[in-house]
């Protein structure tokens, strides 16, 4: 930086301000208060330069690589080669370009102009970014590819994107969930791996033991958990998951009565033809009034 030390001193007197137009004319004195005011005013004003002078950050210009050997604080350098203005930092001795210095703020748009912005911190943002059309990278890894609008990670499940995932979920052709991304199939639902990215859903009723019961086509039960056959049936597994079903006792053609009466009320002869059918009655107690020759059998003995 110059350090200029002048040797004009101080003017005593201050003198008078001469008018406008006033000059000296061959042979004339000075007057005297107009010379003071002009020699006292000058010297003021060259004390005042060298001050400047002494004071005034330095600056230069040149090809990249010519910077000034031995730079002072907050000299300027405009870097032709680059287009960069930059300023001398006697604190960390470089020359830091203008646009980087700390603490800048911007009052309009930055441009880079095509050039790469390089070392960024925490960047901080009051707006949107839009890239233009253009990818977002981490080294050679691409995070936002633009033709497919979609970041490459951030946004998927097992490496899909959830818009092709199809994860709807129905039950009955009413939807019970817009987004699901896991079906969990309960009791009775069997999923398999096809191995090709697909599955295989299977009913399993193994377990479904439930039936109507019926009685001359009228159903009695519905949705029945077991079935107890009692009285004169045996129930014999088979031992191939099916069972047989056995009357414990069997009638014959001894045991007869006449069709649509529980008693004989004489005896049949053969000229009547009745019509007979098996006798087989649950009442514990033996008929009132039996007649002559009747049959009758206690099925609960």
């Amino acid at each position: 930086m110059a350090d200029y030390n002048t040797l004009l001193k101080t003017w005593g007197d201050t003198g008078t301000e001469y008018p406008d137009g006033y000059s000296l004319l061959e042979g004339e004195q000075p007057v005297d208060a107009w010379d003071n005011f002009l020699r006292y005013n000058t010297i003021q004003d060259l004390l005042h330069l060298v001050e400047l002078t002494n004071s005034r950050i330095e600056s230069d210009s040149g090809s990249a690589g010519n910077t000034p050997p031995s730079p002072e604080e907050g000299h300027f350098y405009y870097d032709t080669t680059n287009d960069q203005l930059k300023v001398w930092n006697a604190s960390t001795l470089a020359w830091e370009t203008v646009a980087m210095a700390n603490r800048l703020t911007l009052k309009n748009a930055l441009n880079a102009n095509g050039y790469g912005i390089t070392s960024v911190g925490s960047l901080g943002m009051s707006g949107t970014i839009n890239v233009n059309g253009n990818n977002i990278k981490d080294g050679s890894d691409v995070i936002y590819n633009a033709n497919a609008e979609q970041f490459s990670d951030a946004d998927t499940v097992d490496g899909k994107h959830a818009s092709d995932l199809g994860s709807g979920a129905s039950d009955s052709g009413v939807e019970v969930l817009a987004t699901a991304t896991n079906f969990d199939f309960g009791a009775n639902l069997s999923v398999v791996d096809n191995g090709d990215g697909t599955v295989t859903i299977s009913a399993d009723q193994s377990g479904d033991t439930h039936t109507n019961i019926s009685e001359d086509g009228a159903q009695v039960q519905s949705d029945v958990d077991d079935i107890n056959f009692i009285g004169h049936l045996n129930v014999i597994s088979d031992g191939d998951g099916s069972v047989t079903i056995d009357p414990a006792h069997n009638h014959d053609s001894r045991y007869l009565r006449v069709s649509g009466d529980n008693q004989m009320n004489g005896p049949i002869y053969a000229n009547q033809n009745p019509t007979i059918e098996f006798v087989c009655d649950p009442r514990t107690a033996d008929p009132a009034n039996p007649v002559e020759g009747q049959e009758w059998i206690r099925t609960d003995l």
